[in-house]
């Protein structure tokens, strides 16, 4: 196939091959360098969080991403010092209440919690 890369046939082949994955095949990526972009993980927690219907119980602890988020003005340092303390606790509240945040996260859980760890 690489010979007709860059031409109609190779997109068309392309195009093809993905839209005739099931979804069960489908392959989703993550597309964050964490260490190096940690503004972006949190961005990307904050996605997952939209359009969620929180469980009263760890509610207010996940609200607390966006209110990081609100406050961050371009300083990473100062951000990550703030930040880390919480991610810990988070991550603490997440290994004790591990079936509360499955619940509300359903699929995205692998996710959210990878991103989390990271």
């Amino acid at each position: 196939m690489r010979y007709t890369q860059g031409s109609l046939a190779y997109t068309q082949d392309q195009y093809f091959f993905w839209t005739r994955l099931s979804s069960f095949q489908n392959i989703k990526i993550i597309g964050i360098d964490i260490e190096h972009q940690p503004v972006q993980a949190y961005l990307y927690l904050d996605i997952l969080l939209q359009n969620r219907t929180l469980p009263s119980e760890i509610r207010d602890n996940l609200n607390k991403i966006r209110q990081f988020l609100v406050s961050f003005h371009g300083d990473v340092d100062a951000f990550m010092k703030n930040i880390e303390t919480y991610m810990l606790q988070l991550q603490d509240d997440v290994s004790k209440r591990e079936t509360l945040y499955r619940q509300a996260f359903g699929q995205d859980y692998y996710k959210f919690n990878l991103v989390l760890k990271t």
